[in-house]
């Protein structure tokens, strides 16, 4: 009877991998987990923790990956104590926890080395050189994404190579040297192009669309975008791949004043974000649309999408966002002259804030003052 048992778990496993790969996430999750009441082999633990960081519910996949590595350690599986460690470091990356993400990816860069796996060396480098670039170390991450790309380079891996030279490509983006930005990321696009990788080729272009915005060259930056939003339309499939591009673009099209196409853009994205349950996604693009509109001084508009972050912020535990949220309904409420709701709302955001212990909670008293001065 327990043989059957177990032939039905892996029946569960399987359908659950099968519906990760066609990005039905929910739907693998539910899968995995019935999978685990059966039988629970780390793979299990590692593949639900990894459907949930997809979805970014990064707290999930963090409990998931753990049990995972401490059962890989138990059974001395250094590859598959490689796996977790790599996933655990993206779920840290995704909270914004870069030291804790480097830790893990460091562990994880030890395992491949020791087991002579080139191709997953290559991606750890990979891995630490964008966490070192979102802590602002830049030399470091350069460092990094230049042994990646050597590794890439001798093992003749065409997308490791690509996405190497994209990496170096932002770092030279943010450090505001753009000519060495666009001429890494003209490489990747061209290897995009060589090895037919459509969504590859969509984010180079995009981030080539944004170089040239920061240029002012707003005609450049719009036939990238272009092209770009092309491609969003042929690649189907990959909706999460589709949204992040239309988030950029969206982004792209406020920088240089398009606010219609912004909007739209933003709109869509926000679309396939709650299709996918993905809330991070959801919370950044409602904020995003909310401050266009509130740039726009379409107030009312602006404070309908700040409500509708908030309800996410709350729902996912976010503290910090919930403060933000507060605080940018608080001032929409004061730009149209609408005092008590404003220090209804600074007032909450000043209590999220000092909850958290943000020095945001200070700002924010001294506009509380200013708004109950102005009333006097």
């Amino acid at each position: 009877a327990f043989e059957e048992q177990k032939k039905k778990a892996l029946q569960l496993y399987e359908q659950g991998n099968k519906a990760y790969d066609n990005d039905q996430y929910k739907e693998a999750i539910s899968n995995f987990k019935a999978a685990l009441e059966i039988v629970q082999p780390p793979s299990f633990y590692l593949s639900l923790g990894n459907s949930y960081l997809v979805i970014s519910d990064s707290h999930s996949a963090i409990k998931n990956c753990q049990t995972a590595l401490q059962l890989y350690r138990e059974n001395n599986n250094r590859q598959g104590e490689g796996n977790a460690l790599v996933i655990l470091g993206f779920a840290y990356r995704s909270l914004d926890k870069y030291e804790k993400a480097i830790e893990y990816f460091n562990q994880a860069l030890v395992i491949a080395r020791e087991i002579g796996d080139r191709q997953r060396e290559g991606s750890c480098l990979g891995n630490l050189g964008n966490a070192y670039k979102s802590l602002g170390q830049y030399d470091k991450a350069i460092d990094y994404h230049n042994q990646a790309l050597t590794i890439f380079l001798e093992l003749g891996h065409r997308e490791g190579e690509g996405d190497s030279l994209g990496f170096l490509g932002l770092v030279y983006g943010s450090l505001g040297q753009y000519e060495k930005a666009i001429e890494y990321l003209n490489q990747a696009l061209n290897i995009a192009r060589g090895i037919s990788d459509r969504k590859r080729e969509g984010n180079a272009l995009v981030i080539l669309g944004l170089i040239y915005g920061s240029l002012g060259k707003d005609d450049k930056a719009i036939d990238y975008y272009n092209q770009a939003l092309t491609i969003t339309g042929e690649i189907g499939g990959r909706q999460q791949g589709k949204g992040c591009l239309l988030g950029s673009l969206g982004l792209a099209y406020d920088d240089i004043g398009q606010y219609d196409k912004a909007v739209e853009c933003l709109n869509q994205a926000l679309t396939i974000a709650r299709e996918n349950s993905d809330r991070q996604a959801e919370r950044k693009l409602l904020s995003e649309l909310g401050t266009i509109y509130r740039l726009q001084h379409q107030y009312y508009k602006a404070i309908d999408h700040y409500n509708q972050e908030l309800v996410v912020v709350r729902e996912i535990g976010d503290r910090q966002g919930e403060g933000n949220s507060l605080s940018k309904l608080g001032n929409a409420y004061s730009a149209i002259g609408q005092y008590n709701e404003a220090k209804k709302y600074l007032k909450q955001s000043v209590f999220v804030f000092e909850g958290i212990k943000s020095p945001a909670a200070e700002v924010l008293r001294e506009r509380l003052a200013e708004l109950e001065a102005r009333e006097r």
